[in-house]
């Protein structure tokens, strides 16, 4: 928000400047003014050409961070995707060894129905027979314990199987609880994922924000410097002719000066022969007196 603000207070400094062009003037002192306030318009307009680059180069660090973790995260949603795949290999494995484990117990459990059954319908005529048919004690005590040890086999299979099909339960209970984190986990990353994708795609616009407002910015300093360019052309055309004005001035002032002085002396001259000559006729001419003797 706050950069915004910046870029807002830029942009409308580069419109109120874009606006104050001056235009020409009668004589150069003029021309200098608007020379000068149009330098002072153009340094203002760099000033904001450099915050906007800075503003810009800051974003553009951003930017680049923000690629960065989006880079990470999208390898580890692809790296818990492959994990979670693999989980589910886990889990379907479990469960082919459940089922196994499943038929076996009952399997060994039939079996194990069925040789009870055997025996209890047999009842004592089984252990009859097993009496009669033994050759001596030992044989009878070794056939009978045969049996037992039969029965404990049995038994002892049924509760391995037993065991084993609780065990591969549980493992694949565990394996589900993983992959139910992994989704979630997985999720969570992808809402990152979209978060990040949204604040970059903000950061774009930003940024191609301020490629607008610079183009605009440095399309008015070259207006500036175009003007100022031609100001200075315009300075030197006009204090050129000023200066030959000046100096035909001055040559015409001392052409006066020159004719009034001549024409002074002429009339000074004409001034002193006119007094010689009225000097002259008085000495020569008689006097009355004289002329009576």
């Amino acid at each position: 928000m706050k950069m915004k603000r910046v870029s807002s207070v830029i942009l409308a400094g580069v419109l109120c400047v874009s606006m104050t062009v001056p235009f020409a003037a009668a004589t150069s002192a003029e021309l200098k003014q608007q020379k000068e306030a149009t330098q002072k318009e153009l340094n203002s307009l760099k000033k904001n050409i450099n915050s906007i680059e800075e503003n810009k180069d800051a974003v553009a660090s951003e930017l680049e961070e923000l690629d960065t973790q989006l880079v990470d995260l999208l390898s580890t949603v692809e790296i818990l995707e492959h994990d979670i795949q693999n989980k589910e290999i886990e889990i379907a494995d479990a469960t082919t060894a459940y089922e196994a484990a499943q038929a076996k117990e009952q399997e060994q459990y039939e079996a194990m129905k069925r040789r009870i059954k055997f025996m209890y319908e047999k009842g004592d005529i089984g252990y009859l027979q097993l009496l009669v048919e033994s050759q001596s004690i030992t044989d009878l005590v070794n056939k009978a314990d045969y049996i037992e040890k039969l029965y404990e086999y049995d038994r002892t299979l049924l509760i391995q199987y037993q065991e084993t099909k609780a065990e591969v339960l549980v493992l694949k209970e565990e394996l589900i609880s993983e992959k139910s984190e992994m989704v979630e986990l997985e999720a969570d990353l992808v809402a990152q994922q979209k978060d990040l994708q949204a604040m970059i795609d903000e950061k774009h616009a930003t940024v191609e924000n301020f490629d607008a407002q610079l183009a605009t910015a440095k399309k008015q300093a070259n207006t500036y410097s175009a003007a100022i360019k031609a100001q200075t052309s315009e300075i030197k055309r006009i204090e050129t002719e000023e200066i030959a004005a000046r100096k035909k001035a001055e040559e015409e002032a001392k052409r006066k000066a020159a004719e009034e002085a001549k024409g002074k002396e002429e009339t000074t001259a004409k001034e002193q022969s006119s007094e010689g000559s009225s000097s002259s006729s008085s000495k020569n001419s008689p006097s009355v007196g004289s002329g009576k003797g």
